[in-house]
């Protein structure tokens, strides 16, 4: 039966979130968008079948650790300090535990990625992080349609909908942001329709294709809900 990720996410808060702390279960320089400095969530409020963190989204109360804003800002800082780059928080869902994210980004000391599926950004969150000059947000859309969302996370298919609603309100506060997809979970023209309504809400809205790897059991999972992974040449 499907749930609503938003009943899903109070739950998980009352696991991760304990006052202005939250639960990590790792920092790490990573490789992505030129180096980045990279703190691990745990606890999600979606239960997508190729999560590469299945295990800290499903089981957070027992995985992780609680770390305070200053404590993480302190430990990103640090990896800045020593390799240059970009903090980037993503692993779960960032935005659960939303003023220890607040709190964090006030002192991360350079530019900031906030990877997130969007369906806990609401107008007034979205208003706290326009206030940021240093952030960046990337939208992880979850399917091309209520549909397809609902078939890849387990949630109601109309929450599909409060994703495009997030990029809609980054774009009118202006916060920069953009799209992301699992390439191979779609055929060709359905990408292309979603690029077609994203283009529409704002020109800066191209779809980054992220190809899919097969982590921690991901594959198996796709294969058990009927998924296809398609190819990667039907793209070319």
């Amino acid at each position: 039966m499907p749930f609503d990720p938003l009943k899903v996410a109070k739950s998980v808060e009352e696991v991760v979130c304990r006052g202005k702390k939250r639960k990590y279960y790792r920092f790490r320089w990573t490789r992505f968008y030129g180096g980045s400095a990279t703190a691990d969530v745990v606890g999600c409020n979606l239960r997508c079948v190729y999560c590469w963190s299945w295990k800290y989204v499903t089981q957070p109360e027992k995985y992780g650790k609680f770390y305070s804003p200053s404590e993480v800002a302190a430990i990103l800082n640090h990896f800045l300090q020593k390799h240059g780059g970009i903090a980037r928080m993503t692993g779960g869902e960032p935005t659960l535990c939303f003023d220890h994210l607040i709190d964090v980004l006030e002192r991360v000391e350079g530019e900031f990625v906030l990877e997130t599926n969007g369906i806990l950004l609401d107008e007034e969150k979205v208003e706290a992080l326009a206030s940021f000059d240093n952030l960046f947000v990337r939208v992880s859309l979850k399917g091309v349609d209520r549909e397809s969302f609902e078939k890849i996370t387990g949630a109601k298919g109309e929450f599909f909908d409060r994703q495009i609603r997030a990029l809609e309100l980054l774009a009118e506060h202006g916060v920069p942001a953009r799209p992301a997809i699992l390439l191979n979970l779609f055929r060709r023209e359905e990408l292309v329709r979603l690029q077609a309504r994203l283009l529409r809400i704002s020109p800066r809205y191209i779809l980054e294709l992220e190809p899919f790897s097969d982590y921690g059991g991901a594959l198996k999972r796709l294969r058990e809900k009927g998924i296809t992974v398609y190819s990667l040449e039907q793209y070319s």
